[in-house]
């Protein structure tokens, strides 16, 4: 997840912490925590050895449903359309790649986004620009580093339940 501020771990690793917890119990939610990321990494790694990932689809129905999911996040409001440079002063001249949620969606269904692994990428994208233009710790780098796990777990599902389909 990278460098957090120290207030914002301590929110993470408390959450569903009761008032006046332990240490002992503080430092249990932090394990814990610690372990559902390495599992998640774990996933992440393991996507890159399963065929489906970067295979070619015919049907391009589990990656439209894998971008509607994901363009369903809370956090992917801000990344539905282009971002507009009268908002963004220096964005074209930063960012030599704009990407957005729209524009994915017609990639695909052009047939140019056709495995989970260029979907993938091109959700990555939108996360690394977002966080170029506005910096790591900003309110928008925290969002988009939130979307961007969101999208890291929906792409193993996805991916895990066309497995299981075949």
């Amino acid at each position: 997840m990278g460098p957090l501020r120290e207030s914002q771990r301590a929110a993470i690793y408390r959450k569903g912490l009761k008032k006046g917890a332990s240490d002992a119990e503080k430092r249990e939610a932090e394990r814990r925590y610690k372990e559902r990321q390495m599992e998640r990494q774990r996933a992440l790694l393991a996507l890159e050895s399963n065929p489906v990932y970067a295979r070619k689809l015919d049907d391009l129905a589990p990656l439209l449903a894998c971008w509607k999911r994901i363009s369903n996040h809370r956090s992917a409001a801000v990344f539905r359309k282009a971002v507009n440079p009268r908002e963004a002063p220096g964005y074209t001249e930063r960012i030599l790649f704009p990407i957005d949620l729209a524009s994915i969606r017609k990639t695909i269904s052009a047939g140019h986004v056709d495995s989970f692994v260029r979907l993938h990428r091109r959700i990555g994208l939108i996360c690394h620009n977002c966080v170029k233009y506005n910096g790591r710790e900003s309110d928008y780098g925290l969002v988009a580093r939130e979307f961007e796990s969101y999208a890291d777990d929906a792409v193993i599902d996805a991916v895990g339940r066309v497995t299981d389909a075949e």
